[in-house]
């Protein structure tokens, strides 16, 4: 579900024209924000390899997800 939830706001973000170091920081920021009152969940290691993927895919920020 978290890795889900990370994967649509890597797009979203990457709609919204963000470069990919920024998506990683806010991925990171709200990670930290949703878990501040437990350990870093195993997953949040994840978030560069999910942000790169999603990047990677291809076509202008801001345009058409390619799937």
């Amino acid at each position: 579900m978290y890795l889900d939830e990370l994967r649509y706001r890597a797009g979203l973000l990457r709609r919204l024209a963000f470069s990919a170091p920024e998506a990683k920081a806010r991925l990171r920021a709200r990670v930290a924000w949703d878990f501040e009152l437990h350990a870093t969940p195993s997953f949040a290691a994840k978030i560069d390899g999910i942000v790169d993927e999603i990047y990677r895919r291809g076509g202008p920020p801001g345009g058409t997800p390619n799937l």
